[in-house]
């Protein structure tokens, strides 16, 4: 691979296994960070009750750098909350799911 040459690591955030029902708003916290080839990327993405999936595309530089930190906020319809992670991942997609 060239010098300069950017390809991008497109993820995928899911909501369809969330029971609405217990769940009023899932946060999810992403990161990547490249720090050798200068490239950081962070951003929350916040889904109700309707959204479709969401997409989050970070900018690679060094294309064997494919692991990001998820950290998955569930707010409760009682009040609630449920954190999952920091985890880090390496799928294109994350399904997102009120853990037991």
């Amino acid at each position: 691979m060239g010098s300069g040459t950017v390809d991008f690591l497109d993820i995928a955030v899911v909501p369809d296994l969330v029971d609405w029902t217990k769940v009023k708003l899932v946060n999810v916290a992403l990161a990547y960070e490249d720090a050798a080839n200068g490239v950081a990327d962070r951003t929350e993405l916040r889904l109700k009750q309707g959204d479709a999936e969401k997409k989050w595309r970070v900018a690679q530089k060094d294309l064997t750098k494919t692991s990001y930190t998820s950290t998955i906020t569930y707010f409760g319809t009682d009040g609630s909350r449920k954190v999952v992670g920091p985890t880090s991942e390496t799928a294109l997609s994350i399904f997102l799911e009120l853990p037991a």
